[in-house]
């Protein structure tokens, strides 16, 4: 069984049997930085975007303001403000 990393943001999962992974995302889980990064490599594919956002979502409206983000704000504007934080 996979531990969950302690620095773990996001999951993606793994595919389903003899399928490509979703928009061409590896799966695995990642980090603060593999997220951003995750963001910048797909900032001009908007479905992998929602995908990142939906695999993001967590149930918890309270925790899910950056999802909110995600879905509404230019990308660009939201990894920037990761590159800083």
């Amino acid at each position: 069984m996979n531990k969950i990393p302690a620095d773990a943001v996001l999951l993606i999962p793994e595919p389903e049997a003899d399928q490509p992974p979703a928009y061409g995302i590896k799966p695995g889980y990642y980090n603060h930085d593999g997220l951003r990064e995750l963001l910048e490599a797909n900032q001009n594919n908007c479905e992998a975007i929602l995908y990142i956002a939906d695999m993001l979502e967590s149930g918890d409206k309270e925790s899910n303001g950056f999802v909110q983000l995600l879905r509404t704000q230019p990308i660009g504007h939201l990894i920037k403000s990761l590159k800083s934080s």
